[in-house]
């Protein structure tokens, strides 16, 4: 609700509706439509924002990919050479699979999964310095491990070392999609298909798209750090105050700052320059001249390559912040 009355088109359309509902009806209606521009200094590359009037239920079903082909149609038709999938768009479109067939030649289609993965891997191990003990000793709960950016996620961490708690829709799914990095170290690695599964970690990380799935106090144990890195957000404000109480530390992840970013649509945000890191990997496609899709499931490998992509770009990861807004850690 609050992403479409921060659109003009939204506000305006407000004012004239007697009740929520109707309201959300008819911006719902609206075909998709160019809601901001994205500008990085006097670097060459630029670029739009376009919105899928969606909501979050409905973007997973048929009319939500309906709408986000639509979308990237009216992205080509202004000019768009690099486009990029944020939010709930990915998954609506099986990790942009379903999008290829209209892909006109010469237009880039990238997820943001794998450089969001590349980010998520940092923010664990910062949390991970945070709690001040080895590494091989912390359990890490991976919320969605199953997903578009949840499967590079845990093989990375997996590579790290973390002792992995695997969390589905179900254990079942979970053995399918990750069997081999479960068989790799069955003492370090277990999975569930049960949220309350992560009342086991030190740190839990949460990647779902589910927008009904959501993280409760009970599900957390007491001064463990929670990494929210889903979009929409996973844990409400309610819960959030619930677990402050059981010294739970919820931080947003994900985050990046890319030089002369700015963008003329607030998402809420906090201020200083800071997106997402699947917008990030968009600028990094464009800046880089990258022609080929990254669509699917993120690879580690390619991860890998826009960690280094950006860092030579000079794209800065954002320092964890707690939602009182300190910093897990000192800022160097």
């Amino acid at each position: 609700m609050d992403d479409l009355l921060r659109q003009r088109t939204g506000a305006f359309m407000r004012q004239y509706c007697g009740s929520e509902e109707e309201f959300v009806q008819k911006v719902c209606s609206l075909p998709p439509q160019a809601i901001g521009e994205i500008r990085f200094g006097f670097s060459p590359v630029w670029g739009e924002l376009i919105s899928v009037m969606c909501m979050p239920h409905e973007m997973c079903t048929a009319r939500g990919c309906a709408g986000v082909v639509e979308a990237m149609g009216v992205a080509v038709q202004r000019g768009a050479r690099v486009i990029g999938l944020g939010a709930l768009t990915s998954p609506a479109t099986g990790g942009g699979l379903r999008l290829l067939r209209h892909v006109p030649p010469g237009v880039t289609i990238t997820t943001g999964n794998a450089f969001t993965a590349a980010v998520v891997r940092r923010n664990v191990l910062e949390a991970s310095t945070a709690l001040g003990f080895d590494r091989r000793a912390q359990v890490v709960a991976v919320v969605g491990c199953t997903g578009s950016v949840g499967v590079a996620v845990t093989q990375l961490l997996a590579q790290d070392g973390f002792r992995l708690i695997l969390i589905g829709r179900s254990g079942r799914a979970v053995e399918h999609r990750l069997g081999d990095v479960v068989q790799s170290d069955t003492q370090r690695i277990t999975t569930a298909g049960d949220p309350a599964a992560a009342a086991r970690a030190d740190i839990v990380v949460l990647l779902t798209n589910d927008p009904t799935a959501e993280l409760e106090a009970s599900h957390v144990r007491p001064r463990a750090i929670v990494i929210d890195c889903a979009q929409p957000r996973n844990v409400s404000l309610a819960n959030v105050c619930a677990m402050r109480q059981q010294e739970v530390t919820v931080v947003e992840g994900g985050l990046v700052q890319i030089p002369g970013y700015t963008c003329t649509y607030d998402f809420g945000l906090p201020k200083g320059g800071w997106t997402f890191a699947c917008l990030a990997e968009t600028y990094l496609f464009a800046r880089n001249s990258n022609y080929a899709h990254s669509v699917g499931r993120a690879e580690i490998g390619t991860a890998q390559c826009l960690e280094a992509a950006a860092a030579r770009r000079g794209v800065g990861i954002r320092p964890l912040l707690s939602t009182n807004g300190k910093c897990l850690l000192p800022i160097r």
